[in-house]
């Protein structure tokens, strides 16, 4: 997961629970000498090994999505957050343009679930109820995708156009690639289950280019809220 916490001092603690990409941060970090403003922890979010009101301010970006239980991932950031400390953060919501009574919104929200390993997907009102139940004043929200250029969308690059850098988010470019790794996966060169994770990736892309044209998903809800000054445990 992609939550990340400032400690007062201006030092950074990004917590993860994925070995290559601590390791993999780790590396980036010394290859830009940043390695003394910047560390990381690897640990459950739900369940983080730091004191009360340890930092300055969180965020997160695509990561909360992830979580199991929002209000009690909420509650949890809370309690490490100092009296007064913000949080801000970027949302996977469904829009209010969802209807769940839509056959076609059902299958893309099941789509985005299943090929991003998310739970189940809320919507912008129940993040913000979450975050309010967790002790946590909403300062600023909003769905920044609807700030993009319209010429150029946040599925732009999922919309596969022709060019060399697009050509493999194309119809015809998902269905080659699809082919080669079941070829590679055959030769024993791609390991075992390559094809299966090729078949989810493509429905998953597919679904949030949907999503996104119909304006039914958004990965851009944006939200900024602060712990209570007089709230130093959650």
């Amino acid at each position: 997961m992609r939550a990340i916490a400032r400690f007062s001092g201006a030092t950074i603690v990004g917590v993860n629970n994925n070995d290559y990409q601590i390791e993999r941060g780790r590396r980036q970090n010394d290859d830009a000498n940043l390695s003394r403003l910047c560390s990381f922890q690897k640990a459950d979010f739900m369940a983080l090994p730091f004191a009360d009101a340890s930092f300055d301010a969180v965020y997160a970006i695509e990561a909360t999505c992830h979580a199991p239980d929002k209000r009690a991932l909420f509650a949890e950031l809370a309690r490490v957050m100092k009296p007064g400390a913000h949080f801000a953060g970027y949302e996977w919501c469904m829009t209010d343009t969802y209807q769940a009574a839509n056959q076609e919104h059902r299958a893309i929200k099941k789509g985005i679930e299943e090929g991003d390993a998310l739970p189940d997907i809320w919507t912008m009102p129940h993040v913000l109820h979450a975050l309010e139940s967790a002790g946590l004043e909403v300062l600023e929200s909003r769905d920044l995708a609807l700030d993009a250029d319209p010429q150029t969308p946040w599925y732009t690059p999922l919309a596969g156009r022709i060019s060399f850098s697009g050509f493999k988010h194309t119809k015809v470019g998902r269905v080659a690639t699809h082919v080669l790794v079941r070829a590679l996966e055959s030769m024993r060169i791609a390991p075992r289950g390559s094809t299966a994770t090729s078949t989810l990736l493509r429905a998953a892309g597919a679904a949030l280019e949907r999503g996104g044209k119909l304006g039914i998903f958004t990965p851009m809800f944006f939200f900024h809220a602060r712990k209570s000054m007089g709230r130093s445990k959650s």
